[in-house]
């Protein structure tokens, strides 16, 4: 709900805000895909 209350009341900064926010979010989990498939290519190229 707190998105939403910051979507309705958008003021410029909120807006800078929220996608701030969602860029984070967004780069944390592809380094963390990133790291996943980088291990798996490596179990593979063990194996």
């Amino acid at each position: 709900m707190l998105f939403l209350d910051a979507l309705l009341s958008m003021s410029y900064q909120n807006i800078i805000v929220y996608f701030a926010w969602i860029a984070v979010i967004m780069g944390f989990f592809l380094v963390n895909i990133a790291l996943i498939i980088d291990k798996n290519i490596h179990v593979i190229l063990k194996n």
